[in-house]
């Protein structure tokens, strides 16, 4: 653990006091498979499991990003959940949803206190890269829960590496489906412009996100404070 996790996390224990820390060996399924970290408030205590075999700048990041999380919602920032009656395949695009907005926000805020994002740019690099690569499976619409993933996928990857892969993915796309560059561009510009920082500029661009993609039956939007849901 570099300098900078150590003292984010000092900074992070007074609102979290109670905070636990696993290996990802003894965390949920979807970290002993493709995730590197995880975190989930259980009974009210905030729990954290990161892959131990990460090392350096890896680890740090990893470790403070999951904390980040549970920061996130000890401050009651809008989250995003899945409707009951969504159907199937939508519990991926949720995750994404979320990793879009609350994801990109956190990764920000480290960056600036010292702790480089570069281990975990570059893994989802290759999944943005290597899902525009394959054919997409069903319409090109937003009925389909293929297509928004990807369109969110995408969005994501232009935002924290707007450069050559994200360029890479967007012509991957753009070559067969150009409606998802189009979608992933404009949704990222919106973002950009809004703001993720605070708790009325996380609601703009959740909110943003929702009406872009018409997942309005599908995700909701809740502001903690004040109960508001769309």
């Amino acid at each position: 653990m570099n300098d900078a996790c150590e003292r984010f996390l000092l900074d992070a224990s007074e609102e979290l006091p109670a905070l636990e820390f696993h290996p990802a060996t003894e965390g949920p399924s979807r970290v002993r498979g493709t995730y590197w970290g995880a975190s989930s408030m259980i009974g009210g205590i905030p729990h954290v499991w990161v892959d131990t075999e990460l090392e350096g700048a890896a680890f740090s990041h990893t470790l403070a990003h999951e904390v980040d999380h549970m920061l996130q919602r000890v401050r009651r920032f809008p989250e995003a959940t899945l409707r009951h009656n969504a159907g199937e395949g939508w519990q991926r695009v949720i995750s994404v949803f979320r990793e879009v907005v609350e994801c990109t926000a956190i990764d920000v805020e480290l960056r600036d206190r010292g702790l480089d994002p570069s281990y975990s740019i570059s893994r989802r690099s290759g999944v943005a890269v290597g899902q525009a690569s394959h054919p997409l499976l069903g319409t090109a619409t937003v009925e389909n829960s293929n297509f928004v993933r990807r369109v969110l996928v995408l969005t994501r990857a232009i935002l924290e590496q707007p450069n050559d892969v994200s360029k890479a993915a967007a012509r991957l796309n753009g070559d067969t489906h150009p409606m998802i560059s189009r979608l992933a561009a404009d949704i990222a510009k919106k973002i950009q412009s809004t703001g993720l920082g605070s708790r009325e500029q996380r609601w703009e661009s959740m909110s943003s996100v929702q009406s872009a993609l018409s997942l309005v039956n599908k995700v909701i939007i809740t502001d903690p404070v004040s109960g508001r849901q769309r």
